[in-house]
């Protein structure tokens, strides 16, 4: 017969200092959006969202109070490779002052601890190898890891949860146990790895070290820790491998110097959601300032693509144009293609979760993406693009760290932000609110691994660059233009870091119907590359060419009013205000100019309005 849940501790839990998470009855996890977050952890003594807790399984949030786990899945596994390591586990949990959660289960063992003075939190590991996890915070800290308390109820077993030990006194993680976890804590980066079956000779073998012990003293790590990881290090890649006296002295040599920053991530990116402002200069690294050319021109390769000769793997990238362009189209089959893994445009793609920022309102969208997925009959197929509800301000530091915790749910490693425009307060033309927008940005690329896209507007005079202050550009690792070409939508680079300007691009729309969920039928257009020859219009010069100009820019001076507002009517210029910016012409020259420029196929013409020609395309 199941276990029924005792008198609730929760009282002597907080009073004790514990951070609380509530958690379902027949759970072992918390399942509301955002537990991992301190804001939302239980603590205190008097804390009145205590009886939230009433009648609940309870999780312990580690990162919050500075407590930590050793769980072991596998009792016998975890003993000898923790032996190899020089680790007692009978010892540890037979220890006089040992506290353990008793699940009941077999094989398995859980310790809890406090962690030592100076270490607020460390990420959890995970030995899948052998079943054993080390458990406290996320990899960067900001969120927790949990555990379950008695006497919470085990969903498999039925029976509670129990304690061994006096949880009132928990034990400070024992220095091997902290030694062996930094060691654990830092995984060489692709670059620093060898390639599978590589080994590293005799010449190389001190540098190799030396680079993996700088790397991890930026993080932090101490030299004891240092020294661990360098050991098994050597012994696994190294042939032959160094003297272990000689790897003692280059761990030596690399604690010498100071980490970047406390609670930074070796970059000075900081780790922890109360540390300093987004943007804010980090403490200059003590390790050697001077690289040499034979260290710089180590595993030089090429840049990782998200697609293939167009845009990288972490890249910061615009694709800007004027309104009616079809920026949207482009970039939805940009977003969906890669969430679909399937080749954009005839380049590889990377498949990857996609975050798409949607400015535009979810029904509009939602058409756009149905028409896409029919055109590439894909309707029935779950892909990872996830649209957003609304708009966020990535000028502001409180939204760029919602944006990065939906993110990192949904593991994207591509993010697009349609529009700027629509996902930034300040002024685009001011050079500190851009700068900020750069910042919140890098921050966003560094916490998440993912590809920023960022959909744009050129500026009110010209269609030929991004709007706003030039530190915009400045920042951007790809940029790219649309433009209307004849009946056909143009793309080509304006700026590519580390890959070559590719030649112009064609694309061509195409109508997809399709009925509703209520019967009616919808329509909505896709892109799809294109073999047409760009239509050319007619050509203009003189005063005519003065027209057209002015007519451009003052329906971007509508657009952006309409932006402003919140609304999303159509931009139309009136013919009276044309005519009242325009005295030199009088009435009747101005009415044939107008006809010459539709005729010409630059404009569109009703009674009272004028607007550059969209070629039957929706906004976008």
């Amino acid at each position: 017969m199941a276990a029924r849940l005792v008198a609730s501790p929760v009282a002597d839990y907080l009073a004790a200092g514990f951070s609380l998470i509530p958690i379902p009855l027949r759970r072992k996890g918390p399942v509301f959006r955002g537990w991992q977050l301190e804001h939302n952890a239980i603590s205190g003594h008097d804390n009145p969202r205590s009886n939230e807790l009433i009648d609940q399984n309870i999780g312990l949030a580690h990162r919050w109070c500075r407590t930590c786990a050793v769980d072991v899945d596998d009792y016998t596994a975890s003993v000898d490779w923790l032996r190899d390591r020089a680790i007692n586990l009978v010892g540890l949990l037979s220890a006089a002052n040992a506290v353990q959660i008793k699940s009941g289960r077999k094989n398995r063992a859980k310790l809890i601890y406090q962690l030592p003075p100076g270490v607020e939190w460390l990420p959890t590991i995970k030995v899948d190898a052998v079943g054993l996890e080390l458990r406290c915070a996320s990899g960067d800290g900001r969120s927790t890891m949990q555990d379950v308390l008695p006497p919470s109820i085990h969903p498999d077993t039925g029976q509670a949860y129990e304690w061994v030990g006096d949880w009132r006194n928990l034990p400070t993680l024992p220095e091997a146990l902290l030694n062996l976890w930094e060691s654990l804590r830092y995984t060489p980066t692709p670059k620093e790895r060898p390639a599978p079956g590589k080994v590293i000779k005799a010449g190389g073998r001190n540098d190799y070290l030396a680079s993996l012990g700088g790397s991890m003293r930026r993080v932090g790590m101490s030299e004891d820790s240092i020294s661990a990881a360098l050991l098994a290090q050597n012994a696994e890649t190294c042939s032959p491998p160094l003297g272990d006296s000689e790897v003692l002295k280059i761990s030596h040599s690399m604690a010498r110097y100071e980490p970047v920053a406390p609670n930074t991530d070796g970059r000075g990116l900081p780790l922890s959601i109360d540390s300093p402002t987004i943007g804010s200069p980090s403490p200059v690294s003590q390790l050697p300032f001077l690289i040499p050319a034979s260290q710089a021109i180590k595993n030089v390769t090429k840049a990782e693509e998200l697609i293939e000769n167009f845009i990288e793997k972490r890249a910061y990238a615009v694709l800007f144009g004027p309104s009616g362009s079809g920026k949207t189209f482009l970039a939805l089959d940009i977003a969906l293609s890669v969430a679909a893994g399937q080749p954009w445009a005839g380049k590889k793609t990377t498949q990857t979760s996609v975050v798409y920022l949607n400015g535009e309102g979810q029904r509009g969208m939602g058409k756009r993406i149905k028409a896409w997925l029919i055109h590439n009959e894909l309707l029935d197929a779950e892909l990872p693009f996830y649209l957003t509800r609304h708009s966020l301000l990535l000028t502001e530091q409180e939204q760029i760290e919602k944006l990065i915790l939906e993110a990192r749910t949904v593991d994207a490693k591509l993010i697009v932000v349609d529009t700027l425009a629509r996902n930034f307060e300040g002024n685009e033309n001011d050079a500190s609110d851009m700068s900020t927008f750069n910042a919140h940005i890098g921050h966003l690329q560094a916490e998440t691994d993912a590809a920023v896209l960022i959909i744009h507007h050129t500026g009110l005079t010209t269609d030929d660059r991004a709007r706003g202050n030039n530190q915009l550009k400045g920042a951007l690792d790809s940029e790219f233009r649309v433009v209307r070409d004849g009946d056909l939508i143009a793309l080509n680079a304006t700026k590519q870091k580390d890959i070559e300007l590719g030649d112009t691009m064609h694309f061509e729309s195409e109508i997809i119907t399709f009925d509703s969920d209520d019967g009616d039928e919808l329509t909505s257009l896709i892109v799809k590359p294109s073999g047409k020859e760009p239509y050319r219009k007619g050509v203009i010069s003189g005063s005519i060419r003065e027209l057209l100009a002015t007519i451009k820019t003052m329906q971007n001076e509508v657009r952006v009013r309409i932006e402003k507002s919140g609304r999303s009517d159509d931009p139309k210029v009136s013919r009276k205000q044309l005519a009242e910016r325009m005295p030199e012409l009088v009435p009747d020259t101005l009415k044939k100019q107008l006809l010459r420029l539709k005729n010409g196929g630059h404009v569109e013409l009703s009674r009272h309005d004028v607007w550059l020609k969209p070629d039957d395309w929706e906004q976008g």
